[in-house]
């Protein structure tokens, strides 16, 4: 878990760096550590140095205990930051505090809060079921439920991260559309209207569909064995299928057609007003959980 903290602490470190350079800088920051059994204290500050110094001092201390206290970090971040925040939770291991899922929901609801989870999956590299109840699973559904994404990545791509929290963190983002397959259908199809005032449009496909077709409102097609083409990029981020429209982008209804046999989610966003965010980074010794707000 030493080179999961060491990662994501870089990429913190570069984004909060990023936000200065680019004058779009938080009201304020915070980090919570968790490891098991301990969770904070909330480390909250306006200046990006001392957010930076105390980022640094984290480390990671044994890890031999799988499970951990993410969900009452978690807990911590969502009652210490304002409505309509954008969480950020790193972590390899699934919550020991799995009784906490209710409270967290209820919260999610009272706060309007996005909240991301980037998964390392150490539950898999200790051969335990990915979707372990306590592990990705659950973080899945409270990804799902407020917004945000679930991605499962192996350490050494950690570093491609960044993208998805820069994205979210830099501009007023509008969900578009979010929703889970139909298992009842080998391939679902989704409609994703696009209105003329939003930008930087993306589509978030998580849980690797065997493939998958975008349409745009004149009928032109792009299919998923093409990374680059006329109508839009496509990256892949672990278990993340990240496409992004090109511009300009026509607006109508796009179609997206998904065929897999395992479940899966898709998210749309699109970017309108620019904002001034809180940024929170809960941090454990042996997981990492970020926020951004």
């Amino acid at each position: 878990m030493r080179d999961d903290i060491e990662a994501a602490k870089e990429r913190t470190i570069n984004i909060v760096k990023n936000r200065r350079r680019a004058g779009t800088e938080p009201s304020f920051y915070i980090l919570v550590p968790f490891s098991d059994p301990d969770f904070g204290p909330v480390f909250k500050t306006s200046d990006p140095d001392k957010f930076i110094d105390k980022l640094k001092e984290l480390k990671a201390d044994g890890g031999g205990d799988i499970p951990e206290m993410s969900l009452s970090a978690l807990r911590l971040a969502l009652t210490n930051t304002p409505p309509l925040s954008h969480i950020y939770v790193f972590t390899d291991a699934p919550a020991k505090d799995h009784e906490l899922n209710d409270s967290i929901l209820a919260l999610i609801e009272q706060t309007k809060c996005k909240v991301s989870f980037l998964l390392t999956n150490a539950v898999s590299r200790r051969k335990r079921d990915v979707n372990d109840r306590f592990g990705n699973q659950l973080y899945r559904v409270l990804a799902r439920v407020s917004g945000g994404l679930a991605v499962v990545i192996r350490r050494a791509l950690i570093s491609q991260l960044t993208s998805i929290i820069e994205d979210s963190a830099t501009a007023a983002l509008v969900t578009i559309l979010q929703r889970e397959n139909n298992p009842d259908y080998p391939s679902n199809l989704f409609i994703i209207h696009v209105d003329p005032t939003l930008q930087n449009i993306t589509i978030y496909i998580s849980g690797m569909p065997q493939s998958f077709r975008l349409s745009n409102p004149e009928g032109l097609q792009q299919p998923s064995t093409l990374s680059d083409g006329v109508l839009a990029s496509m990256d892949r981020m672990g278990d993340l299928i990240i496409i992004r429209l090109h511009s300009p982008i026509d607006p109508g209804d796009w179609d997206l057609v998904v065929s897999s046999g395992i479940p899966y989610s898709v998210k749309v966003t699109g970017a309108s007003v620019s904002y001034t965010s809180q940024l929170t980074f809960p941090c454990l010794d042996s997981q990492c959980l970020l926020s951004l707000k």
